[in-house]
């Protein structure tokens, strides 16, 4: 017997069974084996458009996190200019200080 249930009414099919589907292995008569081929199919579209979304999901998340990795990259590079230029004007001062500080006669 055709497993066919109206989506509907809920009533199972009572023709003959003609094949198999291969996807779930329901037996299926003749008048309903297009239009479940046509489910399949419909399941299948939502399917790939679903994993579609995910993919264009995890591209934005590895986007960003490229963007972090550079923004702490760029922040990393600052911390070390800025640390060097403070190590030069704290060099620079202490000569000028000791320079100005310096006896007036002898060494």
């Amino acid at each position: 017997m055709c497993q066919h249930v109206d989506s509907l009414t809920t009533v199972l099919c009572d023709q003959q069974s003609y094949t198999l589907c291969p996807h779930c292995s329901q037996k299926l008569c003749l008048d309903h084996i297009n239009d479940h081929q046509l489910i399949v199919k419909e399941n299948l579209a939502m399917t790939v458009d679903c994993t579609n979304v995910v993919k264009m999901k995890l591209d934005d998340f590895n986007e960003i996190n490229e963007m972090k990795f550079n923004a702490l990259q760029n922040l990393d590079t600052w911390k070390k200019e800025m640390a060097e230029f403070i190590t030069k004007v704290h060099d620079e001062s202490v000569e000028k200080i000791t320079f100005c500080y310096r006896p007036i006669y002898g060494p």
